[in-house]
């Protein structure tokens, strides 16, 4: 009994070193130092710079000038030039029509012959007038004539009758003028009205045509881009372009007297540049075509471009200090544009500005820059 009592007492005691050992010998985990973790942020490092302006708008193409010629006399239409026809091309003082000229011709003949007569009735008078004259002082009168000796209303009469025919002559030489239709300018066809062998009455529409060396085009500009623009002097230059490709030069020479009341934007006027008399016309600028433009206004100076994910809230950006921690900055937006954002009061040159989402911001708050670029000029 005692021997079976001994043999447990060793067994418990050996489990209980046995134990006791594994535990003092077992195997320890490293201890690890725990790190914060901080936010990733990205920063652009500003840079302040001249920026040249540059306003786009679009428009289209119309004619400053706009004939629609109608006949200001009546006759049947004998001669029609090449260039009266649909996209025809004429230069300043082209005939492009004539009317019969025969009964314009016999009017002119017989104002010229009324006129002859007038001025041989008014010579025949006024010798008259002398001879009356001459006459009252053969009779020893000294006292002055009276009107009617000196055939005063005679001579008036004959006076206003010479006067009518030379006015009868001039209006029908204008009438003899009128059966020619001259180009008053260089410039192009639109349509036609009338054509070989047609008659034509006083006012009928004869044809629509343009001044292809002035043309315009109307360029809606929005109230905020107007301060980027200097109205005061003339010449602004706008570049016009189509998505062919092709460009034009063009300048501002004025601007509507009203505001549109749907857009509140204040439209200003391009003219094209305008070509010489021995430059062809191009095919394509005429009106009616769609152009894009870009018109040139004021530097900017000392200003800073940013992305515009830069602005966390409306005027409003997030700095990294020099110890990696954030500060809230109020800047002034100069311009806002489609990927940037134009800054002018607010920050400074080298400043690290956050262009990185944080869904929490305190000031103060460290973070781990991740990423760094410098603002460029576009």
């Amino acid at each position: 009994m005692m021997r079976t009592l001994i043999l447990c007492v060793l067994i418990l005691a050996m489990a209980i070193g046995l134990s006791s050992g594994l535990w003092f010998f077992r195997p320890r985990p490293e201890e690890k130092v725990q790190q914060e973790l901080l936010p990733s942020v990205e920063v652009v490092v500003a840079r302040s710079l001249d920026v040249p302006m540059t306003i786009a708008s679009q428009g289209v193409v119309e004619a400053r000038t706009l004939t629609n010629a109608a006949a200001e006399v009546a006759g049947k239409v004998i001669a029609v030039a090449p260039a009266m026809e649909a996209g025809g091309r004429f230069e300043e003082g082209d005939v492009l029509l004539r009317i019969d000229q025969s009964d314009y011709e016999s009017a002119v003949a017989r104002a010229r012959s009324a006129l002859a007569s007038a001025a041989l009735e008014l010579q025949v008078e006024e010798a008259k007038a002398e001879q009356s004259v001459r006459d009252w002082k053969k009779l020893g009168r000294r006292e002055e004539p009276s009107p009617l000796v000196q055939r005063e209303p005679q001579l008036a009469s004959a006076r206003a009758a010479y006067a009518a025919a030379e006015a009868e002559v001039a209006k029908r030489e204008r009438d003899l003028e009128r059966t020619v239709l001259r180009a008053p300018y260089r410039g192009r066809v639109l349509r036609t009205h009338t054509d070989l062998a047609s008659f034509v009455g006083v006012g009928a529409p004869l044809a629509d045509f343009y001044e292809s060396t002035a043309l315009e085009v109307r360029l809606p500009i929005s109230l905020p881009d107007l301060e980027f623009l200097d109205l005061t002097s003339q010449g602004t230059v706008v570049e016009l372009s189509t998505s062919t490709g092709h460009r034009w030069e063009a300048e501002i020479v004025r601007q509507e007297s009203e505001i549109d009341r749907r857009s509140r934007s204040l439209h200003l006027i391009a003219a094209v540049r305008q070509r010489s008399s021995s430059e062809e016309d191009d095919a394509l600028m005429v009106p009616g075509l769609f152009v894009r433009a870009s018109i040139k206004g004021r530097a900017l100076t000392d200003v800073f471009r940013l992305p515009r994910r830069a602005l966390q809230e409306e005027d409003t950006i997030i700095v990294v200090e020099n110890g990696d921690t954030l500060s809230r900055r109020e800047v002034t937006v100069v311009r806002r544009e489609i990927e940037t954002v134009i800054v002018g009061d607010g920050l400074r040159e080298g400043d690290r500005v956050c262009v990185s989402f944080l869904p929490v911001f305190q000031p103060g708050m460290a973070v781990n820059v991740v990423g760094e670029s410098v603002t460029q000029k576009k």
